[in-house]
């Protein structure tokens, strides 16, 4: 059996279900990263460290659940943002600290506004008067004061579940992005009429059925690590094929 599954990838030896990654280390399930290190299901990032479901980053520490980030840490939920830390469910947010629940702002401390001038300086002051543990417990405190979406979803359309990005008709889905007319999956991208399937994509996939860790295949059921491929039934660990039982 393959003790560690990728492919198409450089400087890449230690990554798992990963698929054309440069210069990575310890990078699971993620697809398209350069320059990486201790990631899971990270998509198209460069310069990332400690992240989790962040997809088209550059320069995050300690992100999950993000996408179209720059300059970020310690950043949940948050969606094309830059220079932002301690951060959770901002949108086109910059230069944003300790802040939860914003849209469209810049330079604030505490979902308050501040000068450019004095901002940096309260950064820092805030910095080196607490520890990092210190400060995820004040935004914890923080995002409990605001109201908090029943689902977690960006640009969705007749979808019911969470974390959810770009997908139209899915129902009971859990972290996906790009899907369409899909139910039970959990941890998919680019999928289209699927139906209980896990860790799926992130090359387009379609018309599957029971499967788990597949990408870019087409009309599979039943298969398990099985990449590129076309009319699969209970298959395991194929690669570029068609037509197997």
């Amino acid at each position: 059996r393959i003790a560690l599954q990728f492919s198409q990838s450089e400087n890449s030896e230690y990554t798992n279900y990963a698929f054309k990654n440069k210069n990575c280390y310890l990078v699971f399930g993620g697809h398209y990263n350069e320059d990486c290190y201790h990631g899971q299901y990270t998509y198209a990032t460069k310069d990332c460290v400690d992240c989790d479901k962040v997809e088209h980053g550059e320069l995050a520490y300690e992100c999950s659940s993000c996408s179209n980030i720059y300059n970020c840490d310690y950043c949940s939920n948050c969606h094309t943002c830059s220079d932002c830390a301690f951060g959770f469910d901002l949108v086109n947010c910059r230069n944003c600290f300790l802040c939860a629940g914003l849209r469209n702002v810049e330079y604030h401390i505490l979902n308050k506004p501040y000068t450019s001038e004095n901002y940096a300086q309260e950064v820092q002051r805030i910095k080196k008067a607490y520890s990092v543990p210190e400060l995820l417990d004040q935004l914890e405190k923080l995002r409990l004061t605001i109201p908090n979406v029943a689902f977690i979803q960006k640009n969705c359309e007749n979808c019911l579940g969470s974390y959810l990005q770009n997908c139209k008709n899915c129902y009971f889905c859990s972290t996906m992005t790009d899907g369409e007319d899909c139910i039970y999956m959990m941890r998919a991208n680019a999928v289209k009429n699927c139906v209980d399937c896990d860790n799926t994509g992130y090359d387009p996939s379609e018309l599957l059925y029971e499967c788990i860790g597949n990408s870019g295949n087409n009309n599979c059921n039943f298969c398990f690590g099985c990449w590129h491929n076309a009319d699969l039934e209970y298959c395991e660990l194929v690669f570029n094929s068609h037509h197997c039982f």
